[in-house]
């Protein structure tokens, strides 16, 4: 955001690993582990969690033959999260200092501010070596699910590449959650009325769909399925526009209107009576 009220454009590459959580290579992990001063028991109880796995496929009642895993942390552990993220964590040391990378597990995103004409050719060589890396650990990349947003007026949109596989130029991804556009103010329409959209007709769900029509019970439900969709990650794109404002709290008050002897009260008195607030002051 600091670029954009600068002027400055930005081009953000989008990774995807194919399979990432399977694909971890057991030896390659032990050796990153052995790397980070993990030794003695702990290393050896760790090589033993992970050795000797076994799967096996079930179709219908028939069951396929026992075959042995050599690769992945087991999922739905509470050590395999812990594992995967030692093991892709050094992933940001083959950046320069001008590029910035952000992890989350197995989502990765490599961007750049360009306000130099050597700025492109940082991202390049980020992706090139990122390309080497994952090579190296035998994590592999799905090219045509990247893609590189460029955002700003003034970008050239210049096109990237990873191992001779042009990426996509995207004009809106979903970044954990949120979606963001090339739209140069950064001003997340999509983002609003994708949530507002779908809030509205979760809402209208629960109306429609619970027997008891207290409004106490038909509110709390609204608090629990509903809200949250209208509050994630709302530190981000909550920006102040009056429009967004009004178009957010639209779902609130719609919803509170239907309850049963709320119509003819005021949206604040019906706040007052649900003892609750605002969706705008809880954001605030």
């Amino acid at each position: 955001m600091l670029a954009i009220n600068s002027h400055n454009p930005v081009d953000i590459a989008y990774i995807d690993f194919s399979k990432a959580f399977d694909s971890v290579c057991h030896s390659k992990l032990i050796c990153k582990l052995r790397s980070f001063g993990i030794g003695g028991k702990l290393l050896a109880w760790i090589t033993e969690y992970l050795s000797n796995r076994t799967r096996v496929v079930k179709v219908g009642g028939q069951l396929s033959s026992v075959s042995l895993v050599s690769s992945g942390v087991p999922q739905g552990s509470v050590l395999g999260p812990l594992l995967f993220l030692l093991f892709i964590n050094d992933i940001v040391d083959e950046f320069g200092v001008f590029l910035t990378a952000k992890l989350f597990a197995d989502d990765v995103k490599i961007y750049v501010v360009i306000d130099g004409p050597s700025k492109i050719n940082c991202l390049q060589l980020g992706l090139d070596k990122l390309h080497i890396w994952s090579v190296k650990w035998q994590l592999n990349i799905v090219a045509h699910k990247c893609g590189v947003l460029h955002v700003g007026r003034n970008n050239t949109n210049h096109e990237y590449n990873i191992h001779n596989s042009k990426l996509v130029n995207a004009t809106e991804v979903v970044d954990l959650g949120v979606t963001v556009d090339s739209n140069s103010n950064m001003r997340f329409d999509k983002h609003i009325n994708k949530i507002v959209t779908k809030a509205h007709q979760r809402a209208a769900l629960i109306c429609r769909c619970f027997k008891s029509k207290q409004p106490d019970i038909l509110f709390r439900a609204f608090a629990v399925y509903v809200r949250p969709i209208l509050e994630y990650c709302s530190a981000v794109w909550n920006l102040g526009y009056l429009c967004d404002i009004n178009k957010i709290e639209s779902v609130q008050r719609r919803f509170t209107k239907r309850l049963k002897g709320f119509h003819s009260l005021s949206y604040v008195n019906r706040l007052k009576a649900l003892n609750t607030e605002s969706l705008e002051l809880r954001r605030l």
